[in-house]
């Protein structure tokens, strides 16, 4: 790639919290986010020569085990760390995750939803949430509802997943009675699972405070806090 990985990116994170009646806040954990170092943005051009050179999965896997064993000794906290699906076809991803058996109870592994990646592979992906899930990993479905992600294939793995996250902004274009009803399907099917149910895209106090008057007590969005270099988070 020209220039080693630290020169390229930077590791940041954003918390997920319960929210109690007084919107006081708690943090449950951190969802970490691979940023450009000199952009801050999602790093897309060096993630797609992922799907192509062995040699770049190999460096970022590398580096990704030296940051996260560092932030666990550094910080008495969780931490979500984002997979998409078309990474689990890659033989060097599990060897990755069997690397981070040795923190993966300070670890959820967050399957990010990508639109077109599961079409006609629901039963093999189902596979890989198994897999997942023997491997000793907590596992969390992002942004269920706005894609591949429908109640269908969240329902098919759950007994494989431990939560699944909602994001407000993908439906701002509904009515906010057509919101609450979607949101009320979703956390009634996690209440009956037993899977936590985040709601994120969380962006105003009015937002939050009627949030938790419905019982929506896992948050996380700008409201609560925007991410931020994990340089940044107290010692433990």
């Amino acid at each position: 790639m020209g220039s080693s990985i630290n020169d390229q990116l930077v590791l940041y994170c954003q918390p997920i919290c319960r929210i109690d009646k007084a919107l006081g806040h708690q943090v449950t954990d951190y969802e970490i986010l691979l940023r450009d170092k000199h952009t801050g943005g999602f790093p897309a051009q060096f993630f797609q020569a992922l799907k192509t050179q062995v040699s770049v999965r190999k460096e970022l896997e590398d580096w990704m085990i030296g940051q996260l064993t560092n932030l666990t000794q550094r910080c008495d906290a969780n931490f979500a760390i984002n997979i998409d699906p078309w990474q689990l076809a890659y033989s060097d991803t599990w060897n990755y995750l069997k690397r981070l058996r040795a923190i993966s109870s300070r670890l959820i592994i967050e399957v990010t939803e990508r639109v077109a990646e599961l079409n006609n592979q629901i039963d093999q992906f189902s596979d890989y949430i198994a897999r997942l899930r023997e491997l000793g990993f907590k596992i969390s479905f992002d942004d269920v509802s706005s894609g591949q992600f429908s109640l269908q294939v969240v329902a098919q793995n759950m007994a494989y997943i431990d939560r699944a996250k909602i994001s407000l902004i993908d439906f701002r274009n509904l009515s906010p009675d057509q919101i609450k009803k979607l949101l009320n399907l979703w956390a009634k099917f996690a209440e009956s699972v037993k899977l936590e149910f985040v709601v994120e895209g969380i962006e105003t106090e009015a937002i939050a405070a009627e949030l938790v008057k419905q019982n929506y007590v896992l948050q996380q969005g700008y409201y609560w806090q925007k991410p931020f270099p994990v340089s940044q988070l107290v010692v433990a």
